[in-house]
């Protein structure tokens, strides 16, 4: 599966409100400014506790390394693929094991692609 999604790195632009100690939201874009979502700071709009600046940070963080993260479990899948079909591995436990990742890791790649 193909990722369909903005191309390129994405990144977190944080943006304060006037007046503002904390940040008001943060920006998560890609490549020639391309928007791909807003991660708003509740707490700086509603002084809401239940998310704060550090939560709603780690939200935007999470967000941005997305499509690297994909990109990269791929690619793990793929060395991973090879060294099976090049028996590589003799034990046939840790031949299940990977076996067993691999399957894992192509169903969070589909849930994050489909």
């Amino acid at each position: 599966m193909e990722f369909k999604g903005t191309k390129g790195e994405w990144t977190v632009d944080i943006f304060r409100a006037i007046g503002e100690f904390e940040p008001a939201y943060m920006n998560i874009g890609g490549e020639n400014y391309a928007k791909v979502c807003k991660v708003w700071n509740r707490e700086a709009h509603r002084n809401d506790q239940n998310q704060n600046y550090e939560t709603s940070l780690a939200n935007a963080k999470l967000i941005a390394a997305a499509p690297e993260t994909i990109q990269r479990l791929q690619k793990t899948n793929e060395h991973l693929k090879a060294l099976i079909d090049r028996e590589c591995i003799s034990d046939p436990v840790m031949e299940r094991c990977i076996n067993a990742s691999i399957q894992q890791n192509e169903k969070a790649i589909e849930k994050a692609l489909k």
